[in-house]
């Protein structure tokens, strides 16, 4: 029995816009470390690991023995790692699942309020290997780990046995002496357990810990590998902070082994503390800290007494080196001197700080840190593979040294040079400089994408629609009047009838006169006692001023209290109105009865400051939003927030909440001010978000500006704020004619401030049970002041403001009935497209039926009208694609997705609304990206349910060309040679062998196609550039890449560029490209075109489709799917491209592979 897999080594942050070049080099151990808290609940998941753990180990802060469960151990069983009796047991860890493992309610991994850590590794070819085998009593047994470790290759330095019986588990370190093997108990080395560890296995002996006749034994293996796993030894001398080092890589998990009669112990990265395997309490002066190249023991016998010998073994995640630089220079001008530098490799780069030599010394020249590849803002246009930085020094001469030195997010700096300048005549090229950390999150110019003109707001743009006007009302029961209809059933009932929708962006008190409903199809003539209003399919009230005679004149208004949104996908909430049947919910207006009940003074009011300047991939953080707002690293973030109206004598203290998110992997430390007034410390580790709430003296407070300062105390410890927010105690002042307050019931409330005696109050503490208060208005000063009481009991929220404040609907629109919810609906293929490209699609609609599909052609917006309220989002495309899949007459088998998507869809960054058709964000192991195939997605397996491809257009006219491409294709492709031929380029062999890939995917193609071959291992660049020009340019069937890239590039190189494809001149004869490589499918950037949507929407030729990544994958995975395609491909039956896609991700693993490969194109076409 054996698992082994491949993965990628890259941790990689990414910011705004992104490109560079990543490496992707073959599998290295994936490892995480973590913690939880128990709870005492069965069947709770540990997930977002980005992996499938073929090996879980957890141990209890301060209780209860260590545990571990492996890939090939049987249903619900779990081995303790430690004690006399260690049969496994159940009802610990259930299961090790797709993205984590589950754990069930037993003490040993789920106390109540215990905190927990856990380690997880995936068994990978080569580096780890998980097996199992029975015993059989016959001593110097080899146990041959090469098919398990699918090396030939495999010499392990750590290997752990475990028993499925009683024995307890044991372990062997490479660097041990002998027959040496340790139990993780107090004990001393024993013999005739694991007697030796070989190339490709390991040498048991005859004890029942390893060999009992029978008895099943379960193993795992770890080979020594740059930057995952060491192993060593070292003499204890009793020292404190002794520095245990020559790792090469930073550890996350260490386990120590004395040679004594003392415990194995073991500590990770996010603790302070040494743990045994025991129920004994954890400890410190154990493993007291992790280096940069190892680790610090202290004194404690069980890892440092004098004269002991220690056996250890470390492991870590790979972490590239942060940057690679590919080019820096220095030149000389009469004004100073310009540094520039080009990175290749450029991950997990916080910033850059430049330097010049004075006098042996060198002196800081950049004021704050140069932003790097985890703060990517939108500031630099030239995206390629790594990114381009300069920096000017106007005092520079050219006899000056410099020194350039980055640091990544660990904290961990490094130093490129010295480099003297190069004088130059030539004038200076007049670029600006590259950003400040400092100035991050700052509104900057910069040059977007190309795109659509758009209106702001949706369904008012476009193709005009038909009006269906709300008619006279007759006495016929509407089918959103049913009884018992869900909230779901109701809407589907209104997109489907004549109505009108109200768009609405901000809370507020909303007035629409009887001409506006007029004009978006409101027949005049109807009784506006039916009218009625619905929100999220429920009823609303409203105010219908002047309809007491049964007729809506050209003087009358509806009036009614209308919310915003405010989620990641939109700001804008619908309201539908209707005629019914039926009289319409209604705003009662109630009188207020005095009380003797003494009036409040103040009530608490909050302000917010919540900016979304900065986009960050890598903050893992579920449905949240990804924008922040500014850095708190070199520099203060002071932020002034406006008060007004402060109680002098307050019941209660002010409130400061600060949210922070941690960015730098590093202990972050920031003192929060306010007016000067030291407030406290936000003290927190990692990347996580963390929210503190102060008390705050209201006497701190000024009626004005006031300023929340948050300085931290290590400037190279970064965090963004998401949120800060002040709570203070407010008097019934009116701002403008308007307030917005809390109440007691059964209070009376006496607001003052208003300019006008026209003042209005109603009580919103409820949407649908909105009321207004009479109240007794009267001059206050030099204005008006009203008195209400909000009679019901508890805490009421209320709404005071004039005729001035009254707010008008964002936007007023005529549905156009849609129904795509029923079931009597159906066809092959869904196109689902903004309203923009609609009419374009005519061609491919017709081309399509031509060949026998049936075909349907949808306006997004119907689907968030009739499956989300109104609401823009992803949810609404997947709930009607499931919807239509287990409900409609012919289910669909393919979706194409039609109009380009961002990863800012709220259009944050005012810099590009061109989320045409959105993508959903997805978390894989390194960063948020795009992944179409979630929407159908529908079992939630990795694999797609349902074909899906998408045209990442923005303007009519690429709607109309990539249409044109798809229709010559269907219909003039000529079967000449070039419709048998593939062609297959593959990179420099930087780590994993492509052309050895390539040509494994050559063999599979060979049976089928003419196969040319390309590799940077047999040629030069400018040659192999030449010869790829020419091959794309003749025509091909079948293009593949495999190598390094980025989102706009193949090879460090450049071997082909986004804009490279304007250039092409194959016209017809387009391929379909594969690209085997990482982030050439990052369509949803901003501010660059990915080389998959440069391929499609190329003038004169390209492709015809693309299938590439969104996101960072390791090769294996990519060439195993590659492979599965092709077969499927060329397979009988013949199928799609769409359909073969399904068959390949249905045969591989790696799940972030799966979810990440995204097709630019139909995915009904067939090749030819």
């Amino acid at each position: 029995m054996c698992k082994s897999i491949s993965r990628c080594v890259l941790i990689y942050l990414i910011g705004c816009h992104v490109v560079l070049l990543v490496l992707c080099r073959p599998g290295q151990a994936a490892l995480v470390t973590g913690s939880y808290t128990g709870n005492n609940t069965s069947n709770r998941a540990i997930s977002q690991l980005g992996f499938q753990p073929d090996v879980v180990l957890i141990k209890s802060d301060d209780r209860d023995r260590a545990v571990i469960r492996t890939s090939t151990m049987p249903g619900d069983s779990t081995k303790p790692m430690i004690g006399l009796q260690s049969s496994p047991g159940t009802n610990r860890i259930t299961s090790l699942d797709a993205d984590g493992f589950t754990v069930g309610s037993h003490s040993d991994v789920n106390g109540r309020n215990a905190t927990y850590y856990w380690i997880a590794w995936q068994a990978v070819e080569g580096e780890v290997a998980v097996g199992s085998y029975t015993g059989n009593q016959v001593d110097n047994r080899t146990i041959d780990i090469s098919e398990t470790s699918a090396s030939s290759d495999f010499q392990p330095a750590y290997v752990v046995v475990m028993s499925a019986g009683s024995q307890q588990v044991v372990q062997r370190f490479s660097v041990s002496p002998g027959e040496t093997t340790f139990g993780f108990d107090q004990s001393i080395h024993s013999t005739n357990h694991i007697q030796a560890l070989l190339t490709n296995g390991f040498q048991i002996g005859t004890d029942d810990r390893v060999n009992q006749s029978g008895e099943t034994y379960h193993y795992v293996a770890w080979k020594a590998a740059s930057g995952t796993m060491a192993a060593g030894s070292y003499s204890g001398n009793g020292m404190d902070n002794r520095n245990i080092t020559g790792l090469g890589f930073p550890p996350e998990y260490v386990i120590v082994r004395p040679d004594a009669l003392f415990e194995t112990v073991h500590s990770m990265v996010a603790i302070n503390r040494t743990m045994d395997f025991s129920s004994d309490s954890n400890f410190t002066d154990g493993i007291q800290a992790f280096l940069s190249d190892g680790f610090q023991v202290g004194t404690a016998s069980v890892v440092n007494e004098n004269g002991v010998d220690y056996y250890w073994v470390a492991f870590g995640r790979q972490v590239p080196t942060a940057v690679t630089m590919n080019r820096l220079t220095a030149t000389a001008h009469e004004d100073g001197v310009l540094l520039s530098w080009r990175t290749g490799l450029d991950m997990n780069n916080l910033g850059w700080h430049v330097y010049r030599e004075v006098n042996g010394r060198r002196v800081r020249l950049t004021p704050g840190r140069i932003a790097g590849s985890a703060f990517l803002f939108g500031t630099d246009v030239n995206l390629t593979a790594g990114r381009s930085y300069q920096w000017w020094d106007p005092v520079g001469l050219a006899t000056d040294r410099y020194w350039i030195e980055d640091q990544d997010l660990k904290g961990q700096p490094a130093w490129h040079g010295p480099i003297r300048p190069v004088e130059s005549d030539a004038p200076r090229q007049k670029k600006p400089r590259s950003i400040l950390l400092g100035e991050a999150g700052r509104p900057r110019r910069t040059r977007t994408k190309t795109r659509l003109t758009r209106p702001q707001h949706r369904k008012d743009h476009g193709r005009r629609r038909p009006v269906h006007p709300l008619s006279i009302s007759v006495q016929v029961p509407r089918p959103w009047e049913a009884p018992h209809l869900s909230p779901e059933a109701v809407q589907y009932a209104l997109a489907a009838a004549p109505a009108i929708q109200l768009r609405i962006r901000e809370p507020g008190w909303y007035r629409v006169s009887q001409p506006e409903l007029v004009r978006a199809g409101l027949d005049p003539e109807m009784d506006p006692g039916q009218l009625q209003l619905y929100a999220e399919g429920q009823q609303q009230p409203i105010k219908v001023t002047g309809g007491d005679d049964g007729r809506f004149d050209p003087q009358d208004t509806l009036e009614f209290y209308g919310l915003a949104l405010d989620t990641p996908w939109t700001d804008t909430r619908t309201y539908w109105l209707v005629a019914g049947s039926q009289l319409g919910h209604r705003i009662p207006a109630e009188s207020s009865q005095p009380h003797e009940a003494a009036p409040p003074q103040s009530y608490p009011a909050t302000v917010e400051w919540q900016e979304r300047l900065l986009y960050l991939a890598t903050v893992k953080n579920g449905e949240a939003e990804n924008f922040f707002g500014a850095i708190v690293g070199e520099d203060s973030v002071a932020q002034v927030l406006a008060l007004s109206h402060l109680d002098d004598a307050p019941p209660a203290d002010a409130q400061l909440e600060v949210v922070l998110q941690g960015v730098t992997a590093s202990l972050h430390q920031v003192i929060v001010q306010l007016n000067g007034h030291d407030v406290g410390t936000m003290t927190f580790s990692g990347q996580v978000r963390e929210a503190r709430i102060f008390p705050i003296p209201q006497t701190w407070l000024l009626d004005g500006d006031n300023a929340v300062t948050l300085i931290p105390i290590d400037g190279e410890a970064l965090s963004v704020v998401e949120a800060i927010r002040l709570t203070y105690w407010r008097t019934y002042t009116a701002d403008h004619d308007w307030l917005h307050f809390t109440a007691t019931g059964q209070h009376p409330i006496t607001i003052t401030g208003f300019s006008q005696p026209d003042i209005r109050v109603v009580d919103i503490t409820a949407s649908r049970l909105v009321h207004e208060r009479l109240g007794h208005v009267v001059p206050h000063g030099a204005g008006y002041a009203i008195t209400v009481t909000a009679e019901r009991d508890g805490p009421r929220t209320l709404l005071a403001f004039t005729n001035a404040q009254v707010k008008s609907p964002t936007a007023i629109i005529a549905n156009s009935p849609s129904a795509w919810h029923r079931s009597e609906q159906g066809a092959d293929l869904v196109i689902i497209s903004h309203r923009a490209f609609v009419e374009s699609l005519a061609p491919l609609q017709a081309v399509r039926e031509s060949q026998g599909w049936s075909v349907v052609v949808i306006d997004v917006d119907d689907l968030y009208d009739e499956f989300n309220f109104s609401a823009k989002s992803t949810q609404a495309l997947r709930t009607f694609l499931h919807h239509a899949s287990t409900t409609w007459q012919t289910p669909p088998r393919f979706v194409l997705l039609v109009g380009d998507a961002t990863f800012d869809p709220r259009n944050y960054l005012d810099l590009d609304d061109a989320d045409f058709v959105p993508t959903p964000l997805v978390e894989t192991r390194f960063l948020e990206t795009a992944s179409d195939d979630w929407l159908v997605d529908f079992d939630e397996d990795d694999v797609p349910d349902l074909a899906i491809g998408r045209l990442p257009v923005r303007t009519v006219a690429e709607a109309n060309q990539v249409v044109a491409k798809l229709v010559s294709y269907a219909q003039t492709r000529s079967p000449d040679t070039r419709s048998r031929e593939a062609l297959l380029v593959a990179d420099h062999g930087d780590g994993f062998d492509f052309a050895k890939a390539s040509t494994d995917v050559a063999r599979v193609l060979r049976s089928h196609l003419s196969v040319d071959e390309l590799s940077l291992d047999q040629t030069n660049t400018a040659a192999l550039r030449s010869d790829l020009w020419a091959h794309l340019n003749a025509g091909k069937l079948l293009v593949t890449y495999l190598g390094h890239g980025s989102i706009g590039r193949w090879s460090s190189e450049g071997l082909l560029t986004s804009a490279d494809t304007q250039a092409l001149t194959n016209g017809d004869c387009l391929p379909v490209v594969i690209s085997l490589t990482c982030l050439n499918g990052f369509f949803h950037d901003l501010y660059s075109d990915s080389l998959a949507e440069a391929l499609l929407r190329a003038d004169q030729g390209g492709a015809i489709a693309v299938w590439a990544s969104s996101g960072l994958t390791a090769p294996q995975g990519q060439v195993t799917m590659n492979r599965e395609l092709v077969q499927a491909l060329f397979g009988t039956p013949l199928v799609t491209l769409g359909e073969a896609i399904i068959q390949a991700k249905a045969r591989v693993r790696d799940r972030d592979v799966k979810r990440t490969w995204l097709l630019f194109g139909d995915p009904t076409i067939r090749l030819k």
